[in-house]
């Protein structure tokens, strides 16, 4: 292949590859049309170009038989993949406006050039030609890379057109959402403001489930330093593990006493729950004490192994006990006012939650950014407050609601500045496309584009 054939296939299909990728380098106000021009330009330019594949390909059969080879797969495989047809679908496309369903094409325009290029790229090339292609194809594919993320802002700020009516209906919908969110929160603080304390034998109940929490994630952190910990500093934890197990036996004591409550254990006969759940609980916090003064022996003698297998155990029935305990207080829970409204509070917990993931989700398609769909806090606040009332502690339980309330009563405000922000960008004009530029105004897809004089000769001339 003569070089100016092999200059002119480089360029002109490096030149496609580019108007494929969505030239949205040009001003604003331009875009549409010039990216139209070029693509017929170029598509014309490209059709005559493949059409030269199998000509020039037959003139190289003895000559360069290789080369022959390569330029008819490469003609085969444009017209596979409908090359031509494609860049025809963009320009249809880019003249109804419709950015998005343009820039796709493009995409699959690039792809089968991608292919085409990587056909002739291969072909009869010896090596440091090779080497010489890869870079160019390496900084031509970071050039396209840069014009892909200026299609893909050019495809975002056009959404709000595309889909304005879909997007103002969806967010009219989130807003009714979230008021009716904030107006079942403000009745359930309400509710919860005119409930009375927690009763005394529920109250001790969760008060010591909590001390067994505290205990556990004491442990736990205990644990971790013993399994980081080098045998010569492991003696040195050990004094705070002694105390571990210490404040264990206080809390299995607590328990021991609460098993012999009478009153307790008919309250939870009542209401369904374990009578025996204390004493449980007390066994078990007994036996993590015990392993936890085994640990400390174990660490006083470098002992890891042993230290962290005893360790191990108490984190086990520590486990066994709060879970005694948590279960028994919300059998207990269930048919109590508090207990009933923390179902009702749980459930608009996940309602918020959901809102929050859709609020978002409405924002990305738009293009646009926002925190008006960050519902989390919210909803951390009305699970703790769930929590509260699950536990009879409706009093403590309203902290958590005004926190949630707050936080849903900011999110409303930018919900309606998103909302907002929507629907003025839903009403801009699209701008007019379709009448082409004049070649002076023309961008250049190459800037080694060969010259009339440079193109293949025909096969006469090559006779």
């Amino acid at each position: 292949m003569s070089p100016n054939t092999s200059k002119r296939l480089r360029a002109v299909l490096l030149a496609a590859l580019v108007v494929a990728s969505g030239a949205a380098a040009a001003p604003p106000a331009k875009k549409g049309t010039e990216l139209i021009e070029t693509a017929r330009l170029t598509k014309e330019e490209f059709t005559r170009l493949i059409a030269k594949f199998d000509e020039v390909a037959d003139l190289l059969e003895k000559s360069e038989p290789d080369t022959a080879k390569v330029l008819r797969e490469a003609a085969s495989k444009a017209r596979r993949a409908l090359i031509a047809d494609n860049m025809e679908e963009v320009m249809k496309q880019l003249r109804k406006g419709l950015m998005t369903m343009a820039a796709q094409t493009s995409k699959d325009v690039r792809d089968a050039l991608e292919e085409v290029l990587r056909i002739l790229r291969q072909g009869a090339l010896d090596l440091d030609e090779r080497l010489k292609r890869m870079a160019e194809w390496k900084k031509t594919l970071e050039d396209i890379e840069a014009l892909l993320k200026k299609e893909r802002d050019l495809e975002r700020d056009s959404r709000p057109k595309a889909f304005g009516d879909q997007l103002s209906q969806q967010m009219r919908a989130h807003a009714a959402a979230l008021a009716s969110i904030i107006a079942k929160q403000r009745s359930l603080l309400g509710r919860a403001q005119k409930m009375g304390p927690a009763e005394p034998g529920a109250r001790k109940l969760t008060d010591l489930r909590d001390e067994i929490r505290q205990l556990i994630k004491d442990q736990e952190k205990l644990h971790s330093a013993t399994t980081s910990a080098s045998p010569a500093r492991l003696p040195l934890a050990a004094p705070a593990q002694k105390k571990l197990g210490e404040a264990a036996k206080g809390t299995q004591d607590k328990l021991d006493a609460a098993a012999k409550d009478a009153k307790l254990a008919d309250a939870l006969t009542k209401a369904g729950a374990d009578r025996t759940a204390a004493a449980s609980a007390a066994a078990k916090v007994g036996q993590a004490s015990g392993e936890m003064k085994q640990a400390a022996k174990s660490m006083a003698g470098s002992q890891a192994s042993q230290a962290s297998k005893s360790q191990q155990n108490a984190l086990h029935d520590l486990r066994a006990a709060e879970k005694a305990l948590a279960d028994a207080i919300a059998k207990a829970s269930e048919k109590t006012p508090p207990g009933q409204m923390a179902g009702e509070q749980k459930d608009l917990a996940g309602q918020t939650d959901k809102l929050g993931k859709e609020v978002q989700k409405t924002a990305d398609k738009a293009g646009m950014q926002s925190k008006a769909g960050n519902l989390a806090k919210a909803a951390d606040h009305m699970n703790k407050a769930s929590d509260k009332l699950t536990d009879q502690n409706a009093q403590g339980s309203t902290g958590d609601m005004k926190q949630a309330l707050k936080e849903l009563e900011d999110k409303k405000e930018q919900l309606a500045d998103l909302q907002r922000r929507v629907q003025e960008k839903a009403k801009e004009p699209i701008q007019k496309q379709g009448r082409p530029t004049s070649s002076r105004t023309r961008p250049s897809t190459s800037s080694k584009r060969p010259s009339r004089t440079s193109r293949t000769p025909s096969p006469a001339s090559r006779r």
